[in-house]
């Protein structure tokens, strides 16, 4: 029988996300709810999309279906609307899972480099250090978030420092921030 069939994505997301809040890993629940996921995520918007890749990650539940099917073929249809938190969410998500989808990362790169200047520091980080985590340099992002770099440093955190320094490093990047356009 199938939990909640008559739930909606944004039920289902939230469900998602307060399992992963409370640290719940029941394997029958998640197994239901991804049943469900199955069927209605590609009813999701981007925000709905990205909360449960992350509530998946932090549960560090590998939902192939999710992570290797469903993700990569939203995120090619719909990567244009993914705003700054739905992009750090999502490819965060893959890092944590350490699961390396060139399809998704290719896919969000483009509106990356777009939302570079709507990024604080710590955006900036986590997507960066996703790269870093699955190996995929993508040298256009990373000269992008550089250059928005030079104008939030003020705001950054500590971490947020150590981990851009860690991705640059990773892929030993060390050219002067230029304009993405350079």
């Amino acid at each position: 029988s199938r939990l909640l069939p008559q739930s909606n994505t944004r039920q289902l997301a939230m469900v998602a996300n307060a399992l992963a809040r409370m640290l719940v890993r029941d394997e029958v629940l998640l197994a239901n709810l991804s049943r469900e996921l199955r069927i209605k995520f590609a009813k999701c918007n981007t925000f709905q999309a990205s909360l449960i890749a992350n509530a998946y990650a932090r549960l560090m539940v590998v939902e192939r279906t999710l992570f290797g099917q469903l993700l990569p073929a939203y995120a090619a249809k719909h990567g244009s609307k993914f705003r700054v938190k739905d992009l750090a969410l999502v490819l965060n998500a893959y890092a944590k899972t350490q699961l390396r989808s060139t399809a998704v990362f290719e896919a969000l790169s483009e509106r990356c480099r777009e939302q570079a200047e709507h990024m604080d520091c710590q955006a900036l980080s986590v997507i960066a250090t996703a790269h870093a985590k699955v190996l995929i340099s993508d040298e256009p992002l990373f000269r992008a978030l550089a250059w928005r770099l030079r104008t939030c440093s003020r705001t950054c955190t500590f971490q947020a420092v150590a981990g851009l320094a860690n991705a640059y490093a990773k892929f030993g990047f060390t050219s002067v921030a230029r304009s993405p356009e350079a």
